[in-house]
């Protein structure tokens, strides 16, 4: 669906707040809490981009010469506003890595762009004693989310790790979580602290909800500790690779 870009905002220095609004947008229906999008870019000189117009949209792109083919990229959904036709889109800011982050470093109010929704993984089982969340930057716009729409009374623990001590969000529940913010140093590699900080965490007994995304090592680890070292069913871990160290930093922003 086409939407237009109505406001952005600094939520902290590493993070950005995109709002678009389309008349779309009117009957959007949340999923979860880590709801993601397919965001359909303009090329550098186009007023909006060309977008799909069938189910089977990944081929059709494909089609599109490339000359002005559509910058195809993943985000969560902060938050959604039906009634005012509005979407929230929580963007890392690093740099100028790819075309993802150039674009969220120039956006501006008025500007257009494409959205498709996805789905959501987010999906913890009736009767969980409680919910363990695990997240880095690129993964807090979903966190947040997820924390957010928890009913009250849920018992929950959440790690997230962000580049500085200003990146750290307040984040509103009636389930009254307990979050654990892990700034990280000069020289911590993404994931370190958060991997350290759950490794020597003491935890509640019984068999959590996992929910655990971010950069893939960190990922990795805190899977095979969860599973390995803490004993947890693997079908009680669900788990999800947004990005990779090495890799271009918005293949999947």
């Amino acid at each position: 669906m086409p939407v237009e870009v109505v406001a952005v905002r600094e939520v902290t220095p590493a993070m950005l707040r995109i709002t678009v609004r389309g008349d779309g947008l009117r009957g959007f229906a949340p999923e979860g809490g880590d709801q993601w999008l397919r965001l359909f870019l303009p090329l550098p000189g186009q007023v909006e981009p060309v977008l799909p117009t069938s189910a089977d949209w990944w081929p059709e792109v494909c089609r599109i010469p490339e000359a002005v083919r559509p910058i195809v990229r993943s985000y969560s959904v902060r938050a959604v506003r039906p009634e005012a036709a509005e979407l929230d889109i929580d963007v890392v800011r690093h740099g100028q890595s790819g075309p993802g982050t150039r674009w969220a470093g120039h956006v501006v109010p008025g500007d257009r762009l494409g959205l498709l929704d996805q789905s959501t993984t987010y999906a913890p089982p009736a009767g969980t004693p409680w919910q363990l969340l695990l997240a880095d930057e690129s993964a807090l716009p979903a966190l947040g989310s997820i924390v957010e729409g928890l009913p009250a009374g849920t018992p929950v623990i959440a790690y997230a790790e962000v580049p500085t001590a200003q990146d750290v969000q307040k984040l509103t529940s009636s389930a009254d979580p307990t979050v654990h913010w892990l700034a990280r140093e000069p020289g911590d590699a993404v994931g370190e602290r958060l991997v350290a900080a759950l490794q020597q965490a003491t935890l509640p007994p019984g068999t959590p909800y996992v929910w655990v995304a971010g950069e893939q090592r960190m990922v990795r680890q805190t899977r095979r500790h969860l599973v390995g070292e803490r004993g947890y069913p693997r079908a009680a871990v669900c788990f999800m690779s947004y990005w990779r160290r090495g890799k271009r930093a918005d293949d999947v922003d």
